[in-house]
Formats: C-alpha cells, sequence, structure tokens
C-alpha cells in the first residue's frame, strides 16, 4: 500500500478505483483470514440476488470492498445500474455527485434527487468476502455511501489533518449504519464516521454516554451457523443459486416518513414508524387518519446529537427531552396518546432462539401492514423501521428504511436477518405499534405550497379536507425553515370539506419558506394539521409609497422622492404630481433597491402659489412594477410659502 499512500489526493475517484481493485485481488488470496470467497463466486451470488431484486435490465460496474476494524477484507460491494445496459464511470458518478452538492447540501431531498435524476437509478448487493459470514450481507436501493459522501469525507481530512496529500486506505465497516473512511497523509491518519463525517472518539463524546453502542460480540449460536452452513451449500451450487424469493412490503409504505438520523437511531426509527399513521404521499393519494402526530416539518438546528439535520418532523421533538438529550417524560406513547390524544399501544419484543429471534413478529407485522422498529445487536446495535421482509432458502432480510439518508432511495435497504455487523444477530428485538383512538374521517392535507415552488407576494395556499367536522383553519408562515412561525391572517379561516384556499401576503424573501396549517372542529379542538414536507422560495415584491414632503432644490424644483419599502427591488417608473392648481405632471423614477429611496424633479407651476401650494405624489401610475400593496400609492402634501 506504499506506493498509493505516496499519491496526492487529486484524481479522487481515479485512485480509489485503484485502491480497490488492488484490495480485491488480495482479499481473493490471502490465508489471514478464514475461508476467502473469490470474487468470480461473489459476482455470481451478487448478481443472482440482484436479478431477483429489480426488475428489467442492469448493469454492474467495479466492485469494491469493505474491510474489518484490523484491516482484513469483510465484504464485496457490487454496484449495480438499474434500467441501464451499461454501468458508468466512477469518475462519472463523482462528477454527478460533486455537481449535485454544488446545488444542494447532501442532505438536502433534493440532492439525491439531482443525482438520480441525471444518471437514473442503482443499487447494490453486499457479498461476505468469506465464509465465515453469510453470503447476503446486505441491499441497497441506491447509490453506496462511497459514492455520496467519499469526497466530502476527503475535503474534511485535508482539512482536519491540515495535508493536501490524503489518501483513503480502506473503508472499515463495523455495521451498515458504522461506516468509517480510513484516510493517511503525510501529517497523520484520521477515521472518519462516513455520514456523520466525525472521529469515533467525537461520536462517544456526542452521546454523553446515554446509548452509544458497544462493541459486544457473543458466542455464536448453533442455530445461526447451521444456517449459514446451509447457506453457502445453496449459493456454491449454481442450480440453487437462483432460488424463488418470498417477499412482501407493507402497503402504501411509502407513507412512512424518511427522516435523517435525528438525536439518534431510536427515536428516528420511532418517528417514521408513528409517523406512518399521519402522513400523506401524493402518489399514493391515500392516508391511515391519524392527523395529529405530524404537524409540521423543520430545519432542525444543531442540538443534542445532531449537526447536520434539514429537514425533520416536529414529532420527534415530542419525545426528546433538549434539556438531557434524552428521552422527554413522555415519550413515544405519552407523545401519541397524551399530547396528540390518541390510544396507541407499544410492546417491546424480545428476540431469543426459542422466537428465532423475532422473525415470525417481523412477518406477522408486515402482514397486519404495519411499519415497527428492528433492534439489531450487539456488534454495534442499531434501530430501524421494518416495511418489509424476503427470504430465499435459508438467507433471510428485512427490508427497512435505515435511518441514514434524506431521502426514500437513499435509507431503502434490505440487511441480513441473522447477521449485524460482522456477528450472529443475537440481540435482537421489535418495537410494535399498533395505533387506536383515529380522527376517522376527519383529516387535512396540505396541498401547496409543499416544497421547491418560488412564490411572490400574494400567494395561494391550498389544503384539502376530508370528513365533516373541520370547520376552522389557521395558517402560519415561517421564513426560517420552520423554527419560528407568524399567522397570515387575523382571524380563524372557514373551511369546509374538500378544497379550500387562501391568499396570503408573503413579502419575505428567503429560500426557507414553509406554510403549516391547523384544522379545528366548531368548538376549536385541534383534529388534523400538516405542513410543507421541504423549503419553497418566497421572492417578496416591491411596494413603492411617496415620501410626503416639500423639499425644493436650489432652483426651486420640487424633489419628488419614492421609496421601496418592499423586499425585492423595483424596476423604473413613472409617479406623478398633481398640484392644486396648475394640473398634473409625470416624473420619471429610476429603479430602486429593497429599502432604498430614488428621486425625480418637477417644476412647481407659479399659480400653485395661493400663497402656498398644495399637492399630491402617486407613484407608479403605469403599474410598471408589481407591488406587494397597490392600496398605499398616494400621498398629499403641501409648500409653505
Amino acid at each position: 500500500m506504499r506506493i498509493f499512500k505516496a499519491l496526492v489526493f487529486s484524481s479522487f475517484s481515479v485512485l480509489l478505483s485503484y485502491i480497490f481493485i488492488f484490495q480485491l485481488g488480495w482479499a481473493a488470496s490471502s490465508s489471514s483470514h478464514s475461508d476467502p470467497v473469490a470474487v468470480s463466486l461473489a459476482a455470481d451470488i451478487a448478481d443472482a440476488h440482484a436479478t431477483r431484486i429489480w426488475e428489467g435490465s442492469i448493469a454492474r460496474g467495479k466492485p469494491f470492498s469493505l474491510h474489518k476494524e484490523d484491516g482484513t477484507p469483510f465484504a464485496y460491494v457490487f454496484p449495480y445500474a438499474r434500467n441501464a445496459s451499461e454501468f458508468p464511470s466512477y469518475e462519472k458518478i463523482f462528477d454527478t455527485v460533486r455537481s449535485a452538492a454544488q446545488t444542494h447540501d447532501i442532505h438536502d431531498k433534493r440532492f439525491y434527487n439531482a443525482v438520480t435524476g441525471s444518471m437514473g437509478s442503482f443499487g447494490c448487493v453486499e457479498v461476505s468476502a468469506t465464509r465465515e459470514n453469510f453470503p447476503i450481507l446486505g441491499v441497497w436501493h441506491s447509490l453506496h455511501p462511497y459514492f455520496l459522501y467519499s469526497e466530502t469525507a476527503a475535503d474534511t481530512a485535508r482539512t482536519r489533518l491540515k495535508s493536501d496529500r490524503v489518501v483513503l486506505e480502506n473503508m472499515e465497516y463495523t455495521g451498515p449504519h458504522d461506516l468509517y473512511f480510513n484516510f493517511s497523509s503525510d501529517k497523520g491518519k484520521i477515521k472518519l464516521h462516513a455520514y456523520l463525517l466525525k472521529t469515533k472518539e467525537e461520536l462517544y463524546e456526542s452521546y454523553k454516554g446515554n446509548t452509544f453502542p458497544q462493541n459486544r460480540i457473543e458466542a455464536e449460536n448453533d442455530i445461526i451457523r447451521k444456517r449459514r452452513e446451509k447457506a453457502w451449500e445453496e449459493v456454491d451450487n449454481p442450480k440453487t443459486r437462483s432460488l424463488n424469493d418470498a417477499y412482501k412490503w407493507i402497503d402504501n409504505y411509502t407513507l412512512v416518513p424518511v427522516v435523517d438520523w435525528t438525536h439518534w437511531c431510536v427515536p428516528t426509527a420511532m418517528t417514521m414508524t408513528a409517523g406512518y399513521w399521519d402522513h400523506y404521499d401524493p402518489r399514493q393519494g391515500t392516508w391511515p387518519g391519524y392527523g395529529r402526530i405530524i404537524d409540521f416539518w423543520f430545519d432542525h438546528g444543531p442540538l443534542c446529537q445532531n449537526s447536520n439535520v434539514t429537514n425533520v418532523p416536529n414529532f420527534i421533538d415530542e419525545i426528546i427531552d433538549h434539556s438531557t438529550c434524552s428521552w422527554s417524560s413522555q415519550g413515544l406513547v405519552g407523545a401519541l396518546n397524551t399530547i396528540n390524544g390518541y390510544n396507541f399501544s407499544w410492546t417491546d419484543i424480545k428476540g431469543t432462539a426459542g422466537n428465532d429471534w423475532c422473525w415470525g413478529d417481523i412477518v406477522s407485522e408486515v402482514n397486519s401492514n404495519r411499519p415497527s422498529v428492528w433492534g439489531v445487536g450487539p456488534a454495534q446495535a442499531h434501530a430501524m423501521t421494518v416495511i418489509g421482509y424476503r427470504y430465499a432458502g435459508s438467507q433471510k432480510s428485512v427490508i427497512v428504511y435505515n435511518t441514514w439518508g434524506s431521502t426514500a432511495e437513499q435509507q431503502l435497504a434490505e440487511y441480513n436477518y441473522d447477521q449485524w455487523g460482522g456477528a450472529p444477530n443475537t440481540k435482537t428485538g421489535i418495537g410494535r405499534l399498533v395505533p387506536d383512538g383515529g380522527t376517522g374521517l376527519n383529516h387535512a392535507i396540505l396541498v401547496s405550497p409543499r416544497g421547491g415552488e418560488t412564490l411572490k407576494g400574494n400567494s395561494t395556499i391550498t389544503w384539502f379536507v376530508w370528513g365533516d367536522q373541520i370547520k376552522w383553519s389557521i395558517i402560519q408562515f415561517s421564513k426560517d425553515g420552520g423554527n419560528t412561525w407568524s399567522a397570515v391572517h387575523d382571524s380563524l379561516i372557514p373551511t369546509n370539506p374538500g378544497w379550500n384556499n387562501f391568499t396570503a401576503a408573503l413579502n419575505n424573501t428567503t429560500s426557507q419558506g414553509r406554510i403549516r396549517i391547523y384544522c379545528f372542529s366548531s368548538i376549536l379542538m385541534y383534529l388534523a394539521g400538516d405542513g410543507s414536507y421541504r423549503n419553497f422560495f418566497v421572492q417578496g415584491k416591491a411596494d413603492l409609497v411617496p415620501v410626503a414632503a416639500c423639499t425644493r432644490n436650489s432652483q426651486g424644483e420640487l424633489i419628488v422622492r419614492v421609496k421601496n419599502q418592499g423586499t425585492v427591488a423595483a424596476g423604473a417608473s413613472v409617479a406623478q404630481v398633481e398640484f392644486f392648481p396648475g394640473g398634473a405632471f409625470d416624473v420619471q423614477i429610476p429603479s430602486i433597491d429593497a429599502g432604498s429611496t430614488a428621486e425625480g424633479v418637477v417644476l412647481v407651476p407659479s399659480e400653485c402659489w395661493n400663497p402656498d401650494c398644495d399637492f399630491q405624489i402617486k407613484v407608479d401610475v403605469s403599474n410598471q412594477v408589481n407591488e406587494a400593496d397597490e392600496g398605499n400609492n398616494s400621498a398629499s402634501s403641501a409648500c409653505i410659502s
């Protein structure tokens, strides 16, 4: 590896390709670990599995390796382009990711949408590099984090190490959510978490000893060992390598709201599981009928364990106490039932050999069309939201949103049910959430603005209401990503079943605009609410007003001043001054920046002096400027003789 350490980290994607090809060859021939798996066999296993999962044509790219903490190979990662005949070059992928990152924050939903919009859909299959693990370890339904985060991590490493000579030695795997980039340079080494870009020591510190998982590898269970051996027998035989899959996803699984890792994995997974019962997806057009759980979405600031969250539902802060950075007094069930007025129940089911580590409970919850929280361990314990299951022969997978990533594509993954983080998954459990006491047919969703739009001045807010008990609504606007709110109207808005509209004056220029609605019964009982799913843009309007004063220059001309009290610049316009007596005269007014004043001059007719001169100023008489308020365009004054 010394030849690579001497290279400057300037051609990042090309260098990484060489490093991983080199490591793949070593992984196939090394005898320093038990029973290595040849790359060719691993590729056959990955192809058979990928063909069963993704419909249509797929194209496999160059594989790369994941490593254990001691540097020995752990798994091969085989990336696939879906609905494609050719896998793009690594250089093209990195160029596309880099371009998307210039426009959107990497944790913004629009970032990954921009990547897939340019290159299409991807996936990858992780196959064990040794027979001490199950053959199929995991499946991603997106680009692997290596493509998405490694360049940003390299920038961080250069800054932290104060060196331009930075090389990625390997990717260290201690669990699917504990992926680290190991960098070296002429100034030293650094290990950075793939998603949070922090060292392990910094992550321990951020958790403050609360819940950071410890690496507790226990003795392998004989049941899992026999199942693993059977799985290798199946994939070794080409005739049984492509066993038919049995799988199921919960109905309308896209109703599970995708929440990027916030506070830590358990509240994130709980919020997604609970949010399923109050989340409208326009692609589905359905709602489960619990409209008070998620009231709005907002950009969460750096608080407790958070440092990079851009868009989360408010419910997650109902189950966390920020003063302690741990659970709130009411917790999940209290937030659902005490705060939101429902009757949900939560059951913790501990996995044991007797219940096959909760496999039957996973299947039961999915078959009942309920998302649940899957806890795994003991190696680097983690919690995720279950939305389905898959099995073929002796290999079982749990389909999850894994809490890492801002889009459903990034989070959607399938993990081996029997193994987690290089060890048997014997510290597992299921958190079963069963809803009750819903709002029935009384529900409301914000239709627009949902996010991403550009609004100007007076804008139409649209929401749809089901049921006949919702009678009133309150609409609020945020210009800072949902952290502070203000009403856009003075009184309750009468609300009817079906479509409802309200025109609000949004004159704050911002790239972090959000709308939220609260809907009430006739006796003002809160029944349902919703909010913009992400930020929208507000380009406010100009607002021209005359400055009512008599100011004259040395030639005795009247100086006509016009102020733009709006939030965007106003183009050139025409003002009119009417003297009493003396007639009306047009005055050319140049463009005016927001908050600024411009002026023109007009000669005062001699007949106006009697002995004083009364006049009226009207701005934008030709309606050239789109203004926030057209009712404040005139003012009267007088010059005293």
